[in-house]
């Protein structure tokens, strides 16, 4: 048998909007971790979309992919590690349909 993709129409046929998402960082130095947060910014009146992703995390130019589950309006995703990413890109090869929340773009530079 097949998958049910009703939940996938739903999202994203039927329903109004588009995910919009801001991203940001932080560190936690005392837990030796970056902290990534994706936000849905889009309207209230459109949903809160669910989708998995990745996120691509560089290092003095070599990168690190990260599974993501977005699942609300805010997912936190706790990336280990004794070093600040230098870059974080979300959705790095381009197969999400969403919107980046500013001008920055998906990307979180050092």
């Amino acid at each position: 048998g097949g998958r049910d993709l009703g939940e996938f129409f739903r999202q994203w046929v039927y329903s109004p909007g588009h995910p919009i998402l801001r991203l940001s960082q932080t560190r936690d130095d005392a837990a030796g971790a970056t902290i990534v947060t994706i936000e849905q910014v889009q309207p209230a009146e459109w949903p809160v979309f669910h989708f998995d992703t990745e996120l691509l995390v560089t290092h003095g130019g070599e990168g690190t992919r990260v599974p993501v589950s977005v699942r609300g309006r805010t997912t936190t995703v706790r990336i280990p590690g004794t070093r600040v990413p230098d870059r974080t890109d979300l959705d790095p090869d381009g197969w999400l349909l969403y919107q980046p929340a500013d001008a920055g773009g998906s990307a979180v530079p050092r």
